[in-house]
C-alpha cells in the first residue's frame, strides 16, 4: 500500500507532543497516526462510489447507467438516463470523517486515560480538540467543532 501522509512526520511529532508526556507515547501516537491517515485515505477516496464488477476485477465508479427512458414534457419527449446509486437527499454523508474522528478519539484516550472534552470559546480549545483539529484540517473536514461535539454526544450515549 503506497503512503498518503498529508502531514509529515515532523508535523505528527508536534501533534503528538500536544497528548503525550514521554518518548515511548509518542513513537506509538505517531505510528497509530500514520496507520489511521493512510486507512482514511483509502476511505475518502472510495467515498460516494459503488463497486462495478467486471469479468475479472472489480472497478469502482460513481454511478452506474442501466438503460434509457422516455419522459413526455408537455409538447416534446426526451430520454432519460437510468443510473444508480440515485443520491440521497440532503447533504452528502462523509463516513470516512466519522471514522477518523471515532478513532482519533481512541488514540487520546489510550495516550492520555482521560475522556475527549469539549473546549469553551474559540480561543479556548481543548486538549483533544488541539490534537484532532490539525489532522481534521489535512483532510479537508469541515464543521469542526460540530463534528466534536457529536463524537462527544455520542460516547455519552453509548457510555464508553
Amino acid at each position: 500500500m503506497q503512503s498518503h501522509l498529508l502531514l509529515s512526520q515532523s508535523e505528527l511529532n508536534i501533534i503528538a507532543d500536544v497528548i503525550c508526556s514521554n518518548a515511548s507515547q509518542k513513537k506509538y501516537v505517531v505510528g497509530h497516526l500514520m496507520i489511521l491517515m493512510n486507512d482514511v485515505w483509502e476511505l475518502k477516496k472510495q467515498d460516494s462510489l459503488i463497486v462495478k464488477s467486471d469479468l475479472n476485477n472489480e472497478i469502482y465508479v460513481k454511478q452506474v447507467a442501466f438503460g434509457e427512458y422516455w419522459k413526455n414534457q408537455g409538447r416534446q419527449r426526451r430520454r432519460v438516463k437510468r443510473i444508480f446509486p440515485i443520491r440521497e437527499r440532503g447533504a452528502p454523508k462523509y463516513q470516512y470523517a466519522d471514522y477518523l474522528m471515532i478513532k482519533l478519539g481512541e488514540i487520546y484516550i489510550r495516550t492520555t486515560g482521560k475522556n475527549p472534552t469539549l473546549g469553551g470559546a474559540v480561543i479556548n480549545l481543548s486538549r483533544f480538540e488541539r490534537f484532532a483539529m490539525p489532522i481534521l484540517n489535512a483532510f479537508i473536514v469541515g464543521n469542526f467543532r460540530n463534528r466534536v461535539r457529536r463524537y462527544i454526544k455520542l460516547r455519552k450515549t453509548l457510555e464508553l
